[in-house]
């Protein structure tokens, strides 16, 4: 079955066509920029404006210890540094992160060192190095030893 066009019929389905593409194309190119835009915005707003993290200072041996209030591990750990750790108290600074917290130096404490988990535990001797890190619960009698082990160098 063979259908003959009129020549003006054709330039007008071809004049249609045209138009129903640069109108298809508007609307494509209309969402990609709108997607951008909250893309973009998204991107903005949580960006860290920090360019360094903001490093602990401390003028001796500290442990830093990242965990969050809804963790259970996080608990039993509390548990364990409240019983071993006053002993340590006078020679150890020992710096709590709630990695819940949304404040930029929290997030960039976080990413310094490279926290995937919580509790993750820091240990660091006085020159700011760092000589331990560990991600879980660290039983009383082992994290007496590691609190010893970084006292003593």
């Amino acid at each position: 079955m063979n259908i003959k066009i009129s020549k003006k019929n054709y330039l007008v389905l071809k004049e249609f066509a045209v138009k129903k593409n640069f109108f298809m194309n508007k609307n494509i190119i209309l969402v990609l920029l709108i997607f951008l835009i909250q893309l973009s915005a998204y991107f903005w707003l949580t960006h860290d404006r920090l360019t360094t993290p903001p490093s602990i200072a401390s003028q001796g041996d500290e442990v830093i210890k990242f965990s969050s209030p809804m963790c259970y591990e996080c608990q039993e750990l509390e548990k364990v540094f409240e019983e071993v750790f006053p002993d340590y108290n006078s020679d150890i600074t020992l710096r709590k992160i709630d990695v819940t917290k949304r404040d930029n130096k929290v997030q960039a404490l976080i990413k310094e060192y490279n926290v995937q988990l919580v509790p993750t535990t820091v240990f660091k001797n006085q020159d700011g190095t760092i000589t331990r890190r560990i991600e879980g619960i660290i039983q009383p009698k082992i994290l007496e030893n590691y609190l010893k082990e970084l006292i003593n160098g």
